[in-house]
């Protein structure tokens, strides 16, 4: 097992020293160009030479491009001197087409060319001449000459494989932190100079917020980059995500993996994270809970006193037994003395003065007078 990852190891790192170094490519919009001016190989194996880079030889449509691979070359070579492009016409003499099949519809050809001299000419090359009628324009030349080359091929933008890190967070700022972009880690093609730290909330658009240079030198393969992100809400959630940038227009590559973070809610701040809506509908329903816990105290308040009242206004009470008349009064309430009912005379007999016929009652302190009787004795 680990023999084998050895090997794989040493094959890719073959196969990179094995390539042109980034500094030797040169980026045109959403193209990279290598002018190789040191092979001097005929036409399919300068084409075959691009194919290892990953490449073709070039495709010249436009004069942007034609100006831009023309600075490469000037000032023009001592000796004369024609490099390969993507163009040729053995199919059909006359109808030049690109590597690709498709038809050459720009006119980048020097004066009097193409004119396929000697009958062999199929294959066409950018001129580096003193000639000022020759120098960055095209002649076609026989396919076997040992010409030197360019190569063209798709910019592949670098991109992180790994997210950012939130090293610290507060109400309204994040730090973030991540490994920058190496060759053979990370994908794409380098050298990168910068870096750009996007925001997302989670109901809108990714928004930039800010860009550092990477600062990587020579024999500083991978170092930790760090950004802070400001002016954020406290309490809201966002995405965050960084993508590395190579030199040109259009340099910028993928976002990379993100990373979500929270702001905190600072004490003073709680009411403004609520929001104005919520908070009304809070303190709503503040109000109306309060309401209902005081109706429910006046209820119980209520019966509670209900209840005393009733153990007040009979007290002491007896229930009659079964069978015996309920006026009998051994089961009368108990009134206090002195209350205007009082019965002072209870359980004593009347007497009638046979004089007067009057009923009347006579004192009671003097317990030997027969005309009392104690009917309860």
């Amino acid at each position: 097992m680990f023999v084998g990852i050895v090997i794989l190891v040493l094959n890719v790192l073959r196969s990179v020293s094995s390539q042109p170094s980034a500094d030797e490519w040169y980026r045109l919009d959403d193209a990279l160009y290598l002018v190789d001016n040191t092979s001097r190989l005929n036409y399919d194996d300068a084409q075959s030479q691009c194919l290892e880079y990953g490449a073709n030889l070039a495709r010249v449509d436009s004069d942007e491009i034609q100006s831009f691979l023309t600075t490469f070359i000037s000032p023009p070579s001592m000796p004369t001197r024609c490099f390969w492009i993507g163009c040729h016409d053995r199919e059909v003499e006359g109808q030049f087409k690109w590597l690709d099949g498709t038809q050459v519809r720009y006119n980048g050809w020097a004066s009097y060319q193409p004119d396929d001299h000697g009958e062999n000419q199929d294959c066409a090359c950018l001129w580096s001449s003193k000639n000022p009628n020759r120098h960055g324009r095209w002649d076609d030349n026989t396919c076997g000459a040992r010409l030197d080359l360019i190569c063209q091929k798709g910019v592949s933008l670098p991109g992180l494989t790994s997210g950012p890190s939130v090293e610290d967070i507060s109400s309204t700022f994040v730090t973030v932190s991540w490994s920058s972009w190496i060759p053979c880690l990370d994908t794409g093609e380098g050298p990168v100079v910068s870096y750009l730290v996007y925001l997302q909330t989670m109901d809108g658009e990714w928004v930039e917020g800010g860009g550092i240079d990477s600062d990587v030198g020579e024999g500083d393969l991978q170092r930790r980059m760090e950004f802070v992100l400001t002016g954020l809400e406290p309490g809201n959630e966002y995405n965050i995500s960084v993508s590395a940038v190579r030199e040109g227009v259009g340099g910028e590559g993928p976002k990379g993996p993100l990373v979500s973070v929270t702001t905190s809610i600072e004490s003073g701040s709680l009411f403004g994270a609520l929001g104005k809506s919520n908070l009304i509908w809070i303190l709503f329903g503040v109000s109306l809970a309060g309401n209902i816990l005081l109706v429910v105290v006046i209820v119980i308040t209520c019966r509670r006193q209900r209840k005393q009242q009733k153990k007040k206004t009979l007290p002491n009470l007896s229930r009659a037994p079964s069978g015996h008349d309920p006026k009998d009064h051994q089961y009368e309430v108990p009134r206090a003395v002195g209350d205007g009912d009082d019965h002072i005379y209870e359980g004593l007999q009347r007497t009638e003065s046979s004089i007067n016929k009057e009923s009347s009652y006579l004192s009671i302190d003097n317990t030997d007078r027969v005309e009392y009787v104690n009917t309860n004795i």
